[in-house]
């Protein structure tokens, strides 16, 4: 991909978006790049991963819009976004507690932050009581909102917007679109490690609606240390200096000790990639004055 007056660049283009004989994986990314394309020339976008992303899947001019909604891939992509959102709920919320602990903090008080954080900020008697008072994830119209990615959810301290935000997805679970549900969760496919899945949280919740938030949120943080510590274990291996558990996190004579800070964030959607991609394609264009995503002149 060597700029926009590559010789080939018209050849690539057929190649990428609109081949001879497509295969499923040819048509997938083919109808995606058209979709990246469409979303662009609708909101130039300063991050499509994050802008487009959510325009996608809560704007309804954006969803129902003729090119996006003739596209096989939009409703498939908005599932994939769902889920990316969820699972950096999960990645932030352990990171936070993690990387805030006190040194060598005795692994049964390390949750005590979270209940005190969600005590102060998040004030219900009880964890129902919490989850009702959140907003819901899926319109009257049944289609999904953007609630855990916008005020007040996002204006929350650490810790108290991870589980507002988790709390948020796995109340999704069993209620979207269905083509938009099999790309935010397959039962079948984590049915082998589903703990942490939507429908599975969503249940966990649901059978503690009764206990009071600072509680759960202790049992939560207990859950997630030992649900770390068994996949750090499942990847141990043998050297030759003897054997290795890869991870961030040890426990010593029952306390907990770190050697070097959890990342968390998301997952990468890969669109930012496809974009670059797009540039030496002549559809998409990166305005340095504007700082936005663009569509070319030229662009089909």
């Amino acid at each position: 991909m060597c700029g926009v007056s590559a010789a080939e660049r018209d050849w690539l283009r057929s190649v990428f978006v609109a081949p001879e004989m497509p295969a499923v994986s040819d048509e997938r990314r083919s109808q995606t790049l058209r979709l990246l394309a469409r979303l662009v020339e609708l909101h130039t976008p300063r991050q499509l991963t994050v802008q487009a992303a959510e325009k996608l899947v809560s704007d309804r001019a954006t969803y129902t819009d003729s090119v996006v909604a003739g596209l096989e891939v939009a409703a498939a992509w908005r599932g994939v976004i769902l889920r990316s959102w969820y699972v950096e709920a999960w990645r932030s919320l352990w990171a936070w507690t993690i990387n805030s602990m006190p040194a060598a903090v005795p692994a049964g008080q390390l949750g005590d932050r979270l209940a005190d954080t969600l005590t102060e900020h998040l004030t219900a008697p009880r964890l129902g009581a919490l989850i009702e008072a959140l907003p819901d994830g899926v319109g009257a119209d049944g289609q999904p909102t953007a609630a855990d990615r916008e005020p007040p959810i996002t204006d929350l301290p650490r810790g108290c917007r991870e589980l507002a935000q988790l709390i948020i997805g796995a109340r999704r679970a069993g209620r979207l679109p269905q083509r938009v549900a099999d790309y935010f969760e397959d039962p079948l496919a984590e049915r082998r490690n589903r703990q942490l899945t939507p429908t599975a949280f969503a249940d966990w919740l649901d059978q503690r609606r009764d206990q009071s938030s600072a509680d759960v949120a202790r049992e939560l943080t207990a859950m997630l240390l030992h649900r770390s510590q068994r996949v750090a274990l499942s990847k141990g291996r043998f050297h030759t200096d003897g054997w290795k558990i890869p991870t961030r996190l040890a426990s010593i004579d029952g306390r907990l000790v770190t050697d070097s800070l959890e990342p968390g964030g998301g997952i990468s959607l890969r669109w930012e990639t496809a974009a670059q991609v797009m540039i030496g394609l002549g559809i998409t264009c990166w305005s340095d004055t504007k700082n936005r995503w663009t569509l070319t002149d030229g662009a089909p």
